[in-house]
């Protein structure tokens, strides 16, 4: 459960493109491993007017092989606002 709700920070501050909270959620609550690449990802998005961000799947390791150490998977896409 710990795991399950500290994802759930990193993934909704992405999410949200907000790359202060992504950088808190890796680092202060060791949320991830590599809170500076998705900061990377979101900032890059950001910079290309990227508007909207969706999370495309999610997953854990444990979900293939149950163990005492697992970690987490997502995928996000960030868009533009366009319309059509």
């Amino acid at each position: 459960e710990w795991a399950e709700n500290n994802n759930r920070l990193f993934i909704d501050a992405c999410l949200a493109m907000d790359t202060n909270a992504v950088l808190h959620a890796g680092r202060k609550r060791q949320a991830a491993c590599s809170s500076g690449k998705a900061v990377c990802a979101v900032s890059f998005a950001k910079a290309m007017q990227a508007t909207h961000a969706c999370l495309q799947a999610y997953d854990t390791s444990l979900s293939k092989h149950r163990d005492l150490s697992f970690v987490g998977y997502c995928s996000i896409t960030f868009s533009k606002n366009i319309d059509l």
